[in-house]
């Protein structure tokens, strides 16, 4: 009887034993969840950024490659005289032109306007984080007086996309 007795003590304490070891306490838990919690804190505000720089990335090629277009015309008249939608859309495709009134919508859509006696050329593009990229080749009816300028603006506070809404932009080298 002392041997069943003591069989069923030693059971039962090997089986409380176990029970204590098994499994996360609420404490570990809780932990594991703050760690998780602390690099997600960390991490969102980079990926976020990645986002919008990619979006900003997004819009400044469609305008490169919309100015691209327009050189092909300049390249071939010496002016920017048969810049239209019809014709950068038979060059470039892919985007969508309108003209210097129209509000510029993000994506793929690119505004353009002439300027300086058809000698200039301004393309604006909406960035999908509201960024209205402008770019402008002034290229004086010759082609050794040539300058590319850029400029941005953040669409909510410096009104519509618009290619000819450009008269507080400051031009510089660079975006």
């Amino acid at each position: 009887m002392a041997n069943n007795a003591l069989g069923a003590y030693r059971l039962g304490g090997v089986s409380d034993d176990r029970r204590a070891d098994d499994g996360f306490s609420l404490i570990e838990l809780m932990v594991v969840v703050l760690v998780i919690a602390i690099l997600i804190g960390l991490a969102l505000p980079t990926f976020l950024g990645a986002r919008e720089r990619a979006q900003d990335r997004a819009a400044q090629a469609n305008v490169r490659n919309a100015m691209t277009a327009a050189m092909v015309l300049f390249a071939d008249d010496a002016d920017f005289s048969t810049v239209s939608a019809a014709t950068l859309e038979e060059i470039e495709p892919a985007l969508d032109y309108v003209g210097e009134a129209t509000v510029v919508t993000a994506g793929s859509q690119v505004g353009f306007s002439l300027q300086a006696g058809n000698a200039r050329v301004v393309m604006v593009g909406l960035s999908e984080s509201g960024d209205c990229f402008y770019m402008q080749t002034d290229r004086g009816n010759t082609v050794n007086t040539s300058s590319d300028q850029f400029a941005i603006r953040d669409q909510a506070t410096g009104g519509d996309c618009r290619a000819n809404n450009t008269g507080d932009l400051t031009w510089g080298a660079d975006w």
